[in-house]
């Protein structure tokens, strides 16, 4: 009697299994990402849609905050988001014995799962992380985090807005730090500078036949001599009008030696240099530049557009609405950088996926 009841009852689950399987095979996928069969019924467990073998061909080089959650959702889904975009390594040489490594395994260090490249060769069993020399290397934030921050930063967000979009539940109940947003956005702006200077700093613009506008700018005013004492930072700005390539040097202090120092470094000698009238540039024929002074106030409308200076003072009063107007003088650099690159990349599809590529180049991995 016990022995049938038995059979009965793997019959039925054996039937039920069946059956399940059977609606799956004729179940369609709703909006929701759930299993529906023939007549609608969605009570079939719901299925995550994107998962990892759908998410490697949904990749694309157009990027939003809705795609970067769905793609990052656990710690495997960030590595082949990662992986994708090159910010982390698909295969290694081993360190020691030079053996081609493929596979990845996880390793649990207190209550962090580390990716690790393990070598397969007895002899060397040696281990390495799939963060090293990455962008991610000695980072304290996990990899969602880091990515969702970085991409706050190309979107010009605010650091209430970064640490509301970085805090709650999807993030263990943490809330993130100013002091993480501030350090990550420091390090974002790094990654701006190299990726114009690309550590040559003997780099020029201009040249033979080529006019280059030239302006001394302030950032850090107040506003109708109103508020708390700022710093201000004087900023010697020029645009090549032919090239539109520019350069915005902070210097010490407003002087002729400084302000001719710049010129020197940044642009190329036989180059046309217009100015507005000042005394810092009247030695600028004398080191082999064509001086032509400012005419913007000429009631001559054709002399007035070839010798003004109209681009490079839009180009100055366009960065410094995005320049805070409390700087320090160590971050000075940085921010210039930022909005350097913004105005060089300006026509891209997706700004962000154009910056993951920049940081994939200036930290490869191992």
């Amino acid at each position: 009697m016990e022995n049938t009841d038995l059979r009965q009852g793997h019959q039925a689950r054996k039937w039920k299994q069946d059956s399940q399987a059977r609606k799956r095979k004729q179940g369609t996928q709703d909006g929701k990402g759930q299993l529906m069969n023939d007549d609608g019924d969605s009570d079939l467990e719901p299925q995550i849609v994107f998962n990892s073998k759908v998410r490697k061909e949904a990749y694309h080089d157009v990027v939003n905050f809705t795609y970067l959650n769905d793609c990052t959702r656990t710690e495997d889904d960030c590595l082949q988001f990662c992986q994708h975009y090159g910010l982390l390594p698909k295969t290694i040489h081993c360190h020691k014995c030079g053996v081609y490594l493929v596979k990845l395994q996880k390793n649990s260090r207190g209550k962090k799962e580390i990716f690790c490249f393990r070598c397969n060769n007895r002899s060397c069993r040696a281990s390495m992380s799939v963060k090293r020399n990455t962008w991610f290397h000695q980072s304290r934030i996990d990899m969602k985090k880091n990515l969702i921050l970085t991409y706050m930063f190309v979107m010009q967000a605010d650091l209430n807005m970064a640490i509301r979009e970085t805090s709650g539940p999807s993030f263990n109940f943490l809330t993130t730090s100013t002091e993480t947003v501030t350090d990550l956005y420091t390090q974002c702006r790094k990654v701006c500078a190299e990726s114009l200077y690309g550590g040559n700093d003997s780099w020029q613009i201009g040249g033979t036949n080529y006019t280059v506008e030239l302006d001394i700018t302030s950032f850090g005013k107040r506003e109708f001599v109103v508020g708390r004492q700022v710093q201000t930072h004087h900023v010697v700005a020029g645009i090549c009008r032919e090239s539109d390539q520019c350069f915005f040097v902070p210097i010490e202090n407003l002087s002729e030696d400084d302000v001719l120092g710049v010129i020197v470094k940044r642009v190329e000698q036989g180059t046309i240099i217009i100015t507005e009238a000042s005394p810092l540039y009247m030695k600028i024929p004398d080191l082999g530049y064509r001086h032509r002074v400012s005419t913007n106030s000429c009631f001559d409308k054709d002399q007035a557009s070839n010798n003004s200076t109209n681009l490079v003072k839009a180009t100055v009063s366009s960065m410094k609405k995005h320049m805070p107007t409390n700087v320090n003088k160590k971050n000075i650099n940085g921010y210039l950088a930022e909005l350097l690159w913004r105005r060089q990349n300006k026509d891209k599809k997706c700004l962000f996926v154009s910056f993951l590529k920049e940081v994939a180049r200036l930290y490869p991995g191992l």
